[in-house]
């Protein structure tokens, strides 16, 4: 279970989030959805422990998947190992299953230099779901991604999270991006 309370954040003397309060249940996706500048990110990274909010106060788990906006994948090392950052040997199966159901096994060894934008974007959610935490934070998770495979990550999503009684939160200013995972919407 994620819980904000009371959750303000300022950059300065500017506020980014004010009393901003917040339930995601166990098994529960939650979409943060808004237009840029709104704050979403910066709750996003509040709720992981990346940032100290200036007022209130966060429950969370301490376990977290985070798919950045950004992918945030090491250049130097194959798709393979970048999915498996992290995790024990033991986890590599599931891995090749999980590059298998995106459609990248074929390019497990390949440089991640040598990856489309869309490629990229699906290792570095394949990295965040293989983690397997407690909470999974997607933040603008399909940029790049094509419909077809936002069904498979969404399923993917559900069978591993949801289903699994994990808590998902989603950050997007699409609204489609909440539909697509059956998301309760929030927005700011």
């Amino acid at each position: 279970m994620v819980k904000t309370d009371n959750l303000s954040f300022t950059y300065g003397k500017r506020f980014i989030l004010r009393d901003f309060n917040m339930e995601i249940s166990d098994g529960e996706c939650v979409c943060i959805c808004g237009e840029s500048g709104k704050g979403k990110s910066t709750l996003a990274k509040l709720i992981a422990g990346l940032l100290k909010p200036t007022f209130g106060s966060i429950n969370a788990p301490e376990n977290i998947s985070y798919v950045f906006q950004e992918d945030r994948l090491l250049n130097n090392m194959n798709v393979i190992k970048n999915v498996c950052l992290n995790v024990t040997k033991a986890r590599i199966p599931f891995a090749e299953n999980l590059l298998d159901r995106l459609g990248l096994l074929e390019w497990k060894n390949s440089k991640i230099g040598d990856l489309s934008g869309g490629m990229k974007r699906r290792v570095a959610i394949a990295r965040a779901i293989c983690h397997g935490g407690d909470l999974l934070i997607l933040d603008e998770p399909f940029n790049g991604i094509d419909h077809h495979n936002k069904k498979i990550i969404a399923e993917i999503v559900k069978e591993e999270y949801i289903l699994k009684g994990k808590s998902v939160l989603l950050i997007s200013h699409i609204i489609e991006d909440s539909e697509i995972l059956n998301a309760r919407r929030i927005d700011m």
